[in-house]
C-alpha cells in the first residue's frame, strides 16, 4: 500500500503544518503530490489497491484530475476493479456529477458496471446542480439557525422558498427541526408549501417533521395546521401524522388530530393503523402505558378498531 501510506502521511504533514484549511483539499492535495511524485520515479503500481480495495485511479476521479486519469488508465490501470463497498471509477464520476470523465470512462467500463452508473447518473446531477446552487444552500442553512433578518432579505429579493436543498430539505424543514418558530411563520407568510415532503427515504412532511423533533413545538404544529396543512398525509412508507404522533405518544397532538378529522383507519405499507402503532408499543412493554392507554382509548373512542 506504498501510494496510501504516502497519502496518509502527506496528509497528517498538511494538518500538522496547516497548509490546507478544508478536509477535502487536504485529501486532493495530498493524492495529486504523491501521485505526481511517484509517477516521476517510475515507483507507481497502477493498479495499488488499499486494505478496502479502493485503486488509485478512483482516488483519481475523487480528486477531479481528468489528465492524471488519463494517464494511469493509458498506462493499463483496471477501470472496472471494485472495492469493499461496491463502489468503481465511473461510480464515482456519477456521483461527482463530473461528465468529462464520465464519458471517458464510460466506453471503457463493462456493460453491467456502466448500467448501475447510468440508472444513478440523472440523481447525482440533480443533487450537484442542487449544492451548486449555494443561495439556495445559504437561506435553507439561515432558515435553520434562525438568521431571521437574512431570512427575510432573501424573500424580498425573489428566491423560492419552496426550493430544496442539496440534503433534500426545504427552508421550512430545516426552520421546524430547529424549532425557529419565527422563522416558520415568515416562512409560511411568504408562501412556503405546509405540505411539502423532505427528499429522503422518510419523506416527511413538515408536521411529521414537528412531531418527530427532539424540541416539538406545538406553537409550530399549531402554524402549520393553520397554514392548512394535511393531516392526512403520509411518509414515503405510508406512515401518517397521526401515526407518528401515536408513535412519539404525543397525547395532544393525537387528540388535536383527531377532533380535526384525520383518518385513522389508514393504513402503512405494514398495514398498520394508527390503532395498531398503539397496541404493537404496548405489547414491547417499554413505553409509557398511562399515555399508550389513554392514546388507545382516545383512538376508540373514535370509532378505530382492530385490524
Amino acid at each position: 500500500m506504498f501510494f496510501f501510506e504516502l497519502v496518509d502521511k502527506k496528509i497528517k504533514e498538511y494538518i500538522k503544518t496547516k497548509q490546507c484549511i478544508e478536509d477535502e483539499e487536504i485529501y486532493c492535495q495530498a493524492v495529486l503530490e504523491v501521485f505526481n511524485n511517484l509517477m516521476e520515479t517510475s515507483c507507481l503500481d497502477i493498479n495499488e489497491k488499499d486494505e478496502d480495495g479502493k485503486t488509485i485511479l478512483m482516488c483519481l476521479v475523487e480528486v477531479g484530475n481528468i489528465d492524471y486519469v488519463k494517464l494511469l488508465v493509458e498506462a493499463g490501470a483496471d477501470v472496472n476493479a471494485v472495492d469493499g463497498g461496491y463502489d468503481f471509477a465511473l461510480q464515482i464520476a456519477t456521483r461527482m456529477a463530473w461528465q468529462e470523465a464520465f464519458d471517458y470512462l464510460a466506453p471503457l467500463t463493462s456493460p453491467e458496471l456502466r448500467e448501475i452508473s447510468e440508472k444513478s447518473l440523472p440523481k447525482w446531477f440533480i443533487y450537484h446542480q442542487k449544492k451548486n446552487n449555494y443561495a439556495v444552500e445559504a437561506f435553507v442553512d439561515d432558515a435553520f439557525f434562525g438568521n431571521i433578518n437574512v431570512v427575510s432579505n432573501a424573500i424580498s429579493q425573489g428566491i423560492d422558498v419552496n426550493a430544496i436543498s442539496s440534503n433534500g430539505e426545504a427552508a421550512l424543514h430545516k426552520a421546524i427541526r430547529n424549532n425557529q418558530l419565527s422563522v416558520v411563520r415568515i416562512l409560511l407568510e411568504a408562501g412556503a408549501n405546509p405540505n411539502l415532503k423532505e427528499e429522503s427515504i422518510q419523506g416527511y412532511t413538515p408536521l411529521m417533521i414537528a412531531l418527530n423533533s427532539a424540541k416539538i413545538s406545538h406553537e409550530i404544529f399549531q402554524a402549520l395546521l393553520e397554514a392548512g396543512a394535511d393531516i392526512n398525509s403520509s411518509s414515503s412508507q405510508g406512515e401518517t401524522v397521526l401515526m407518528l404522533a401515536v408513535f412519539k405518544l404525543n397525547t395532544k397532538a393525537v387528540r388535536q388530530l383527531l377532533e380535526l378529522g384525520a383518518d385513522f383507519n389508514a393504513k402503512d405499507e405494514n398495514n398498520f393503523t394508527a390503532l395498531a402503532v398503539a397496541e404493537e408499543l404496548s405489547k414491547q412493554g417499554f413505553w409509557d402505558d398511562t399515555k399508550l392507554s389513554e392514546i388507545i382509548q382516545l383512538l376508540e373512542s373514535y370509532g378505530a378498531m382492530e385490524n
